[in-house]
């Protein structure tokens, strides 16, 4: 539950880093507004990591078997996105980390729950 809600806030984040532009001439207060673009690329890339990590730790706290780590193939994408998100500096390049990122995420579900019943 833990990796769900933080790859889905790193959705919404990657989301609000986009429209910072927008959201600040419509008076919106978002987190990443807040933070300034090289700060909430820090959180995106903390809170994605953490989300990493809780998994990786519930597994080897629930270890069963070695399919249970198949869900790390979905890391190798999200690991190369962070990497690239890292070096960008113009706001609108975010829009395609957005459906990867949201994809990876359902690749992740799904791999970890094939983990579990395998």
């Amino acid at each position: 539950a833990i990796s769900m809600g933080l790859f889905s806030a790193g959705v919404l984040n990657l989301n609000n880093m986009r429209d910072m532009d927008n959201d600040a001439d419509s008076n919106k207060h978002t987190l990443a507004l807040k933070l300034g673009l090289k700060s909430a690329i820090k959180y995106h890339v903390a809170i994605i990591i953490i989300g990493m990590i809780s998994a990786i730790a519930y597994t080897i706290l629930n270890y069963q078997n070695l399919w249970q780590f198949i869900y790390l193939f979905s890391f190798a994408i999200m690991n190369y996105d962070l990497i690239r998100i890292n070096n960008i500096e113009n706001k609108v390049l975010f829009d395609p980390f957005l459906s990867r990122l949201a994809l990876s995420t359902l690749l992740f579900t799904v791999l970890f729950g094939l983990g579990l019943l395998l």
